[in-house]
């Protein structure tokens, strides 16, 4: 089957089923090593460590973040720049907030 035939069946799928797709393809990714990192500080491998005081996240806000670290993963990026580092703890992309970011590229 190819990629476009893929693409094609999962736009006739329904809302709830494209969800359960993804966190199915979620799943199936977790089980294979995290991409290799270039460049990771050592406040960046420190990023999803700590605990927080934060209230949990709604179901929304965890598929949109599945969504984004599926997005990142599929067009191989190095990492998720994001003010919302604590709300993709154990995500197999390097997650940093933006002045990390800024951190990172001014070394």
């Amino acid at each position: 089957m190819t990629i476009q035939k893929i693409r094609e069946q999962v736009l006739d799928l329904t809302e709830e089923e494209r969800w359960e797709l993804i966190d199915i393809l979620m799943k199936s990714l977790r089980t294979k090593p995290p991409l290799a990192i270039k460049n990771r500080g050592i406040a960046a491998s420190l990023v999803g460590i700590a605990k927080t005081d934060a209230p949990a996240p709604t179901d929304e806000e965890v598929k949109e973040d599945a969504v984004q670290v599926a997005a990142a993963m599929e067009a191989r990026l190095d990492a998720i720049v994001t003010r919302d580092v604590a709300g993709f703890i154990g995500s197999p992309i390097l997650v940093m907030s933006p002045e990390e970011l800024v951190n990172q590229l001014g070394q």
